[in-house]
């Protein structure tokens, strides 16, 4: 069966998705900031797609999700390898400047 599925899959999707909203209870941006001890800017941006897994969010995402971090980061690979294949670009945090120049646009 052909895969219906039209844009890749961000790693922050399936941590949203697989792992925080799955938990019994679920786990806030907040919660998943404290007990990684990820900044919960780096959580948000993350599961909204605006920023990449890097190898220590990898481990520490391993750390509490009784996963590895070769994992996360396979994730990640496969999401810019398919990115790569379809000519897109991957979101991409704005810079410090960027951001008002945006506003004021």
């Amino acid at each position: 069966m052909p895969n219906l599925r039209t844009t890749p899959i961000h790693p922050g999707e399936v941590l949203l998705e697989v792992y925080m909203k799955a938990s019994e209870p679920p786990f806030s941006v907040a919660g998943l900031s404290l007990c990684t001890r990820v900044p919960w800017r780096h959580i948000r941006d993350l599961i909204h797609g605006n920023r990449m897994i890097t190898r220590p969010i990898a481990a520490r995402l391993g750390e509490i999700r009784h996963t590895t971090p070769d994992y996360w980061m396979g994730l990640q690979k496969t999401y810019d390898t398919q990115v790569q294949k379809r000519g897109m670009t991957r979101a991409r945090r704005p810079r410090k400047g960027q951001i008002s120049e945006t506003i004021a646009a």
